[in-house]
């Protein structure tokens, strides 16, 4: 009793060695070890230990980069993390067994299949996380937890469909990625980390020299951040950390000698970028960024402009960064709060409860316009050149002729976290929604700010061939063409239908004309039934989900 602190009822207790629901320090340890090796994917039978090495390498060359916050020390030593970071080691080869290349040199054409072990996988980390939910223990606080729940909520699994027919092609795997899990699963990693006080860590940084393990704290908080963040802008559903008082642990984080570059410089310019929107949410009092005032506005979108000029210079050495985050991350961003604005234009109820001038309304139009452009050419094989100036009502700012794929580009699509298809996603269907709703032409010019009432139109107005939306919208195909070769675990394959559904509605097809729509005529009802049944919600106020849309095809 001597030895006794005082503290929580439980830890209290469990120091005097009591059983609060809980075994004694040798027992829990003991029964760590044992819950360890149930969860290991070798121990298992499920993956030879090759294969596990094989696993770890993929995902450091295919996933990491869309998410950095990993140790890369773990490459060099791929079965170490089996010992030091199980929870991790099963997530890296849950992620890296959905798309499992015969060969590491796989043509592009080729089809890329599944690990056949994958459902097991994915059996094993569910039954993981599920500890972590239902039947976590104490030992189960720690960084390793926190990683397994981020790359689970990053790069969710997926469920397969049984085949109903037998004499149908079995359905492929469907995604659990929506904002409502998402949601869950970042919010038990933010309670994870502030049982850890990582947030404090961060908070109150200040020595000169770190240890990897607090550089590493460091990442998977930021990590963290900045998907609760991203998650806020896609859903509207509330943020669980406040950013803003991270700075000074990003600059040590990119000046230490142990800094994972260029991956920590964009995890800092990423944390950096949310700090300076979320301050704007705060001073407008919106924390969900969708009723952000004017003044808000403006001054939000010359910071986004300030940071987009500071950062472009600081990263202008890394790998295809027109592509990469955190300038990914800025359009979307730009593209999300913007459009939010938007919705007396596209949706009339909401006309007499928002009003906003003239003047911003234009300026949201140009920003999200822009933006959307920025998402979708970005895959192009010119974008290196032309994705940093180009403006959506300057149509001499994009090339001349159709835009081509960048192969290499699509490649690495097959890889990004599963929030990225939600923003490429959305991105070409606002652009088709300001052409069907007849606020922009086909070349992208500004037609009217009315606000749309019922329109009724002879046939689908199909886009003149070789105008700025009909190349976007063929490009999009382009990438639509090739998904169909990534793994049957991409979530790729679900958006890719409200892609071509968006242009077969104005008439583009593929080149080979062919389109995935099964009806006589799309509608735009139809591509909003297509993202319900992708799992996520998207904005309501924007695409008029509340009411019957009032586009009728007649013919």
């Amino acid at each position: 009793m001597d030895h006794v602190a005082l503290e929580s009822p439980f830890a209290t207790l469990r120091s005097m060695g009591a059983r609060v629901n809980d075994q004694t320090n040798a027992d829990s340890s003991s029964k760590t070890r044992y819950q360890s090796s149930l969860c290991d994917p070798i121990a298992c039978g499920i993956l030879t230990a090759k294969e596990a090495e094989r696993a770890v390498d993929l995902y450091f060359s295919r996933h990491h980069p869309n998410a950095p916050f990993v140790s890369e020390a773990f490459r060099k030593d791929p079965l170490s993390i089996r010992s030091t970071s199980p929870s991790v080691f099963l997530a890296i080869c849950s992620i890296s067994a959905r798309s499992w290349p015969e060969e590491y040199e796989r043509q592009p054409e080729q089809p890329c299949k599944a690990h056949l072990k994958v459902v097991d996988l994915v059996s094993l980390f569910d039954k993981r996380i599920s500890q972590l939910l239902l039947r976590p223990i104490p030992s189960d606080i720690n960084l390793d937890s926190v990683q397994a729940l981020l790359l689970y909520a990053q790069w969710m699994p997926f469920d397969e469909k049984h085949r109903e027919d037998r004499f149908r092609p079995t359905p492929n795997p469907t995604s659990r990625y929506n904002d409502v899990s998402a949601w869950a699963v970042l919010g038990l990693a933010a309670r994870y980390a502030k049982l850890l006080r990582i947030n404090q860590q961060v908070a109150t940084t200040g020595r000169n020299n770190y240890y990897e393990e607090d550089l590493a704290r460091f990442r998977t908080y930021y990590n963290l951040i900045s998907c609760d963040f991203n998650l806020m802008l896609s859903s509207g559903l509330p943020v669980s950390i406040d950013p803003t008082s991270t700075r000074q642990g990003m600059l040590e984080l990119a000046e230490s000698d142990r800094a994972q570059l260029p991956g920590d410089l964009r995890i800092v310019a990423l944390i950096e970028l949310v700090s300076v929107t979320y301050k704007t949410l705060v001073k407008c009092g919106d924390f969900s960024g969708r009723t952000l005032d004017p003044k808000s506005l403006r001054s939000l979108n010359a910071d986004l402009d300030r940071w987009e000029r500071l950062w472009t210079v600081k990263l202008a050495h890394t790998f295809s960064q027109h592509n990469q985050l955190p300038f990914t991350s800025v359009r979307w961003y730009r593209l999300a709060l913007n459009s939010a604005s938007l919705a007396p234009l596209f949706s009339p109820e909401k006309q007499a409860r928002t009003q906003h001038s003239h003047l911003l309304s234009l300026q949201c139009l140009e920003k999200s316009l822009t933006a959307a452009c920025q998402i979708v050419f970005s895959y192009s094989f010119d974008a290196s050149d032309f994705v940093w100036d180009l403006e959506s009502q300057l149509p001499s700012s994009f090339p001349e002729g159709l835009f081509k794929l960048d192969v290499e580009a699509l490649q690495r699509m097959q890889y990004v976290v599963d929030s990225s298809w939600i923003s490429y996603t959305f991105a070409i269907t606002f652009l088709v929604l300001c052409f069907v709703r007849q606020i922009v032409d086909e070349n992208l010019q500004l037609l009217c700010l009315q606000p749309a009432g019922p329109q009724t139109y002879l046939q689908p107005p199909n886009l003149q061939s070789g105008s700025i939306l009909d190349r976007l919208l063929r490009l999009a195909l382009e990438v639509c063409s090739g998904i169909e070769c990534f793994s049957s675990f991409c979530p790729g394959h679900d958006y890719r239908k409200i892609i071509t559904r968006a242009a077969s509605l104005l008439g583009v097809k593929d080149q080979i004309g062919k389109d995935d729509t099964t009806e006589a005529g799309a509608d735009m009802q139809s591509i909003l039934d297509l993202i319900h049944e992708s799992g996520f919600e998207w904005p309501e106020d924007l695409c008029g989900m509340e009411s019957n849309l009032d586009i009728n095809w007649t013919s």
